[in-house]
């Protein structure tokens, strides 16, 4: 890592950051993941992660990273790449994903068969209250009613208050998902 970068995660002020922005930093995966596994995001609970810092290769050292018990959101944002199939896959695996609240990866070029994979996956997500997979830019997300309906099935479905599936495909599944999400408030 630059040795700015170094000084810059000694700053104590940054102790009381609740969100940080990564949006075209281009950071390489291993700076940004020893950015973010730095122990002065004490008060974290807010990342958003947006052009160039969520592509598959950031994802799988994110997903590495023993982040802050304070992380509640983490918020993708793509326009024109994303995590893609193996981004989704290495969140998955990560160890923080479970003490997550909100989950939103809008516009990461996210697949049915993906999004199947992540739901056998991800089967405790006891906190999590919002998921949003919302298709955006070029890199919309290709899910379809088989993505939704492994999503439906998980046994941390029925907890949400708010989905997000704006400009996805999945028209046959909504009737099921809807009568398995006893909880929802918002839906997109």
């Amino acid at each position: 890592m630059d040795p700015h970068a170094e000084a810059f995660l000694q700053l104590d002020a940054l102790r009381q950051i609740e969100v940080l922005r990564l949006y075209e930093t281009e950071l390489r995966p291993a700076s940004a993941q020893r950015l973010l596994a730095a122990p002065i995001w004490e008060s974290l609970r807010r990342l958003e992660l947006g052009i160039d810092a969520c592509e598959p290769e950031h994802l799988e050292a994110f997903a590495q990273v023993s982040v802050p018990s304070s992380l509640s959101e983490l918020c993708c944002e793509g326009f024109d790449s994303g995590m893609g199939d193996a981004g989704l896959r290495a969140l998955a695996g990560a160890s923080w994903l479970p003490q997550l609240v909100r989950l939103e990866l809008v516009g990461q070029q996210l697949r049915d068969a993906g999004v199947q994979e992540f739901a056998a996956q991800a089967t405790s997500l006891p906190r999590l209250r919002h998921l949003d997979l919302a298709s955006a830019g070029y890199a919309d997300n290709q899910i379809f009613d088989g993505g939704l309906r492994a999503l439906a099935d998980c046994d941390w479905f029925p907890q949400l208050e708010t989905l997000g599936l704006s400009g996805l495909a999945v028209g046959g599944a909504v009737p099921r998902a809807l009568a398995r999400a006893t909880g929802l408030r918002t839906l997109g």
